[in-house]
């Protein structure tokens, strides 16, 4: 937990996770300065996403009504990947390695729930040989065939991110 630093929090045992919002201003900016910015904004929540819940409530009424429409925060996203994975060694992958890699992409769809779920949920974990995107939506506001376009899209966009960088490394310098 990245706040322990705060007087009183030090022998804190409680829930680590806390929904916060995380807004980020990507218009007009590049797919790296993008994932720059996320990063950032990310950090800086983490770091301060602790807050009375009923102010939180509150906050979000004012939001609808000065908008005259309700806001949706049942919106996740949870890298889980190893945050030891910036091992640079060895040659970067080309273009056309990038590319052929696509072969080896997959869509699983994993069992309905009966439990309600959050309108959207993507988790982002590491696989042999790859990164897994694991998505749940609520199929009320997100069709499985909006789910698939959102998947498959954020790989399209990731894989073109990557070809298009000198190199063809995929990670930005800044994360």
């Amino acid at each position: 937990v990245s706040n322990r630093f705060r007087p009183g929090f030090a022998g804190a045992v409680c829930p680590i996770a806390q929904s916060s919002p995380c807004l980020l201003d990507i218009a007009d900016i590049t797919f790296d300065q993008a994932v720059a910015r996320a990063y950032r904004a990310a950090m800086a929540t983490y770091l301060n996403s602790y807050y009375d819940p009923l102010q939180r409530f509150a906050l979000y009424e004012a939001i609808n009504a000065e908008r005259g429409a309700e806001i949706d925060v049942q919106v996740y996203f949870n890298d889980r990947r190893d945050q030891g994975r910036d091992d640079k060694s060895g040659p970067m992958p080309t273009t056309a390695e990038i590319r052929d890699a696509l072969a080896a992409s997959r869509l699983d769809w994993g069992p309905r729930s009966p439990v309600p779920q959050p309108t959207f949920y993507l988790d982002v974990d590491d696989a042999p040989g790859g990164v897994e995107f694991a998505m749940t939506a609520d199929t009320r506001y997100v069709s499985p065939e909006g789910m698939e376009s959102f998947v498959r899209a954020l790989e399209s966009t990731v894989v073109e991110a990557a070809c298009s960088r000198t190199g063809a490394n995929a990670v930005p310098e800044t994360v």
